[in-house]
């Protein structure tokens, strides 16, 4: 049953008493509806004026207790439609309803009606505000607040400056700023544990540990005196920069001096762990939280799991989540999504397999990490089909991300599944995810003996905007160079897209190189491929064996005996250790030559080459 708005003549003080029953019962909604009556209210404002704004200011502190902060902009509303102005203390509970509602731009609005109605902003309305744009992620409009007011002369607020400076603390790109308005701060204002725990978490989102410890030993030296929240983001930092012993002896330091340490003071050690010699420390912290009394909980297992994860221990990560398993509430989606990310290091296809069964019969939800975390397992042990299955399940439950459709496209690549591969391209990046250089130097990769489609998708990788790199460069060489037909136009489309290279200013390397020296080679391009050489040792490079001898086979199919002599000082002077290379090519090539040169009047290489022959085959 709707509440009524009163009797015929109602008083200021039934109408409050109507408004604050319903606040009792914390009912902000029916607060509102004893206020619907807006003759009622342009009455009271006529005839009781000085008790006019008693029942506003009830309903309004009713939503300002609920965070209704539309509630609080209806009653603003209902003001300005019966010509009645708002004090200060109705402006201040609609800025912290707000506030509590996570509103900044509703904020903002209302700050700027305090002017209009004559009154003076004061810092505490302005500290409401910066407080809701901090809750906002709002740090250019916190500044912006703080500039505008400061320049007024009207504030000058610890307060407000600590919201700001945890406002710009959230952000990679702009953490510095908090340490800049600390600093002001510092000049001031005598800081207070707020601002000191606010410049504290802004070193942990810029991993500034040098800052944070001095921060810390300060406050501890001068004051304030640093509390559970200053060590935890204090080891958050540390965490970060992975320094995870000093962590354990901040943890310790805490266990003698205090304050005693919480889950989340573990549960920020256990994230500092992860290479191979610190993961036992996992199991070591978890049982001493269990001797503190100290619960672990879902961030508590799901670190540990993450942690054996980054020092591959694929197994001991399984065996834990099937004994957390016995608890139900000990597990959810994050927890099973380390796991699987723990068997993509051990290459644990199978596992994988049977974790996400597993997920999806305890009813949780996985996302699109987890699947492309499975892609990339069943992908490093060239399980395509089950990759692209990953794929197809993940689509179905309206799940793309670019790790995951480029873990499906490097298993097709790894497997020379070319059509599919273009198949699958097409279908992931058609609509909601954007094609990155990784999902182009995949597909190229796959189309290794598909050279015309090669170089239509290194030529379309600009208008994805993905810039081609070297990877995929080489892998348009590399199917030039496996070109089974020999084609001029292969040679030529070679040397094109070698320059391309060089246009574009991507890096050279000898796969690439030699990529290009085949390609040409194979159409007896002698004097193309001797420039590619020469431009070998401009680009900082040592010509390998592949390059010589794919040249110098090049050469002796066109009988350029005296082209190709002209490296051969080079050649017998090279003292590089060949242990572990395979010399076949170069032998080839140097029986080429000693072929070559029957032409000769004079056999003055022959022996020489000879030498060379017999010391490559016998090595």
């Amino acid at each position: 049953m709707k509440p009524q708005p009163g009797p015929n003549h109602p008083t200021p003080l039934s109408i409050s008493a109507a408004v604050k029953s319903a606040g009792a019962r914390k009912d902000w909604a029916a607060a509102l509806l004893c206020l619907h009556d807006s003759k009622a209210l342009k009455a009271l404002s006529q005839r009781w004026h000085p008790l006019a704004l008693a029942p506003p200011m009830a309903a309004m502190g009713v939503c300002a207790r609920a965070s209704a902060w539309t509630g609080a902009l209806q009653v603003l509303d209902a003001l300005g439609a019966c010509s009645l102005r708002p004090d200060l203390y109705i402006l201040g509970s609609a800025l912290s309803a707000c506030d509590r509602g996570y509103v900044w731009s509703a904020a903002l609005r209302i700050l700027s009606r305090v002017e209009t109605h004559g009154l003076p902003v004061s810092e505490v309305l302005v500290n409401s505000a910066t407080t809701a744009c901090d809750k906002g992620n709002q740090w250019t409009v916190s500044l912006r607040l703080l500039a505008d007011f400061r320049a007024k002369r009207c504030l000058d607020s610890l307060i407000g400056y600590s919201a700001a400076m945890s406002s710009c603390a959230r952000f990679e790109l702009h953490w510095a700023r908090s340490l800049v308005l600390f600093d002001w701060l510092q000049h001031h204002f005598t800081p207070d544990i707020i601002a000191c725990n606010s410049v504290m978490h802004a070193c942990a989102t810029g991993a500034a540990v040098a800052v944070a410890r001095h921060t810390l030993t300060r406050m501890q030296q001068h004051g304030p005196s640093p509390d559970q929240v200053t060590f935890n983001t204090f080891l958050m930092s540390l965490s970060n920069s992975h320094a995870w012993w000093q962590c354990l002896e901040v943890l310790q330091h805490q266990r003698e001096q205090g304050p005693w340490p919480s889950v989340v003071t573990y549960n920020a050690v256990l994230s500092s762990l992860g290479d191979e010699s610190s993961w036992p420390w996992s199991f070591v912290l978890l049982e001493a939280m269990r001797g503190d009394k100290i619960a672990p909980d879902i961030v508590t297992h799901g670190s540990i799991v993450n942690t054996l994860a980054r020092a591959s221990q694929s197994s001991i990560a399984i065996s834990f989540l099937s004994m957390l398993e016995r608890d139900r509430a000990a597990t959810n989606e994050v927890v099973y999504s380390a796991a699987v990310s723990a068997c993509e290091g051990g290459r644990l296809w199978k596992e994988s397999i049977a974790l996400i069964g597993r997920a999806r019969r305890r009813k949780l939800k996985m996302d699109a990490v987890v699947y492309g975390a499975a892609c990339s397992t069943c992908q490093k042990s060239q399980r395509w089909e089950h990759a692209l299955s990953f794929f197809e399940t993940a689509r179905d439950q309206s799940l793309s991300s670019s790790p995951l459709s480029n873990a499906a496209l490097s298993s097709c690549a790894d497997s020379a599944h070319w059509f599919r591969a273009l198949h699958l391209f097409r279908r992931a990046f058609s609509s909601q995810v954007e094609a990155d250089t990784t999902s182009h130097n995949a597909c190229l990769t796959a189309c290794i003996r598909r050279w015309e489609t090669a170089l239509y998708l290194l030529g379309s990788a600009s208008g994805h905007q993905a810039q081609p790199d070297t990877v995929g460069f080489n892998a348009a060489l590399a199917a030039l160079g496996a070109d089974s037909a020999w084609s001029t136009c292969t040679w030529g489309q070679a040397l094109s897209t070698y320059r391309s290279m060089q246009r574009h200013g991507v890096e050279t390397d000898m796969f690439g190189l030699n990529s290009a020296m085949t390609a040409v080679a194979r159409c007896s391009k002698w004097a193309e491929g001797g420039a590619i050489l020469t431009e070998i040792g401009s680009a900082s490079l040592e010509a390998d064996e592949l390059a010589i001898s794919t040249f110098m086979a090049s050469c002796s199919s066109r009988r350029q005996w005296v082209t190709a002599l002209i490296l051969l000082p080079s050649l017998l002077q090279d003292d590089r250790e060949l242990e572990g290379h395979d010399a076949g090519p170069l032998a080839a090539a140097l029986a080429g030559m000693v072929s070559a040169c029957q032409g000769l009047d004079a056999s003055g290489p022959v022996p020489g080459l000879l030498s060379r022959l017999r010391w490559e085959l016998t090595s």
